[in-house]
């Protein structure tokens, strides 16, 4: 984190509702249009033919790639800095330590929308912040150059030579601190200083490795224990599993979090799977007796309702896959 200051990114709760409906008009205009051409016929609008219907289809995925980014913008105008999140919140803050790197290669995630069009999401940062949703905000040094606040943890921006004193500030603040693996000297200079200076239980351990095979994480675990394993009090453990945070008790025992799997009507609206990002730190916060966010007859609701509209999509897909199968036989 020893890059030059720059100027803060935009903020307005306004602008940022503005965009956020404007988007959403878009979306749903847009979405609208591709589905009347599909459907039209139905309600008695006549479709247009040949090069016709893929120059609505095209506008109309168009429309709506352009809503969803107007969406993601408006949200993060909303954000809120990081000390007025403090402010507003009568819980401890939870400090989010990483490398600016894994900002920049986890906004390089793409979610795949129609017609091969994606928007840039942050499934890592945004999985911490829901994990700890209700427990405490979130909050974190920001990126030089961020024309836009990162949704997930709220920032707050200093200069290049204020950082280090920033994070024991909020470190001492905080009512944990998670501090993500990476290979940047900045990151050394924090566990550091965040194992000399914190109460052990304060400390989260937390490996970005949500998606490397499972052969591969004891390669990745190794390397982790040879090059920060003797900053601890105690050594590491030799296996971690499928664990994705190491926690410590009072005396720097470390204790790796295996993620409690949600409630199964929870699993069964999800197809089975789950995140285990946001239920490993959900896990450990009910370790600690920390009150955090508890999904309900709504979320769990909405979950059975998306796992039927996705099975329905697959069974419509099967079935049309097996239809074009036939008509070639």
């Amino acid at each position: 984190m020893s890059q030059a200051a720059s100027p803060k990114p935009k903020r307005s709760q306004s602008k940022g509702l503005v965009s956020i409906l404007t988007g959403t008009v878009l979306m749903l205009g847009g979405l609208g249009s591709v589905a009347l051409l599909r459907y039209g016929t139905a309600v008695g609008i006549q479709r247009p033919s040949g090069s016709d219907a893929y120059i609505t289809v095209a506008i109309g995925l168009a429309v709506a790639w352009i809503g969803i980014r107007l969406i993601v913008n408006g949200h993060k105008l909303r954000s809120l800095d990081a000390d007025t999140a403090i402010a507003r919140s009568d819980k401890g803050p939870i400090l989010y330590l990483r490398s600016f790197a894994l900002d920049e290669s986890d906004a390089k995630n793409q979610l795949p929308l129609w017609g091969g069009l994606s928007v840039p999401v942050n499934p890592w940062e945004s999985s911490i912040a829901a994990g700890f949703s209700e427990a405490g905000p979130l909050v974190a040094i920001g990126r030089p150059g961020e024309k836009f606040a990162t949704t997930g943890a709220s920032r707050v921006y200093v200069s290049d030579d204020e950082w280090q004193d920033k994070v024991l500030e909020l470190a001492e603040k905080a009512k944990l601190v998670v501090w993500v693996y990476g290979e940047t000297e900045g990151l050394r200079w924090e566990i550091g200083k965040l194992t000399a200076l914190l109460p052990p239980e304060k400390l989260i351990v937390a490996l970005p490795i949500w998606q490397l095979p499972q052969k591969q994480r004891p390669a990745y675990w190794q390397q982790l224990v040879d090059q920060i394993g003797h900053s601890f009090p105690k050594p590491l453990p030799d296996d971690i599993g499928d664990s994705l945070f190491i926690a410590f008790d009072k005396d720097w025992t470390p204790q790796a979090i295996k993620a409690k799997a949600p409630p199964w009507l929870l699993r069964v609206g999800l197809l089975g799977g789950w995140n285990r990002v946001v239920w490993g730190l959900r896990t450990l916060l009910d370790q600690r007796h920390i009150a955090r966010y508890q999904p309900g007859t709504g979320a769990i609701a909405i979950s059975l309702l998306g796992g039927l509209v996705w099975l329905t999509l697959f069974s419509v897909i099967g079935v049309l896959g097996y239809g074009l199968i036939q008509a070639f036989m």
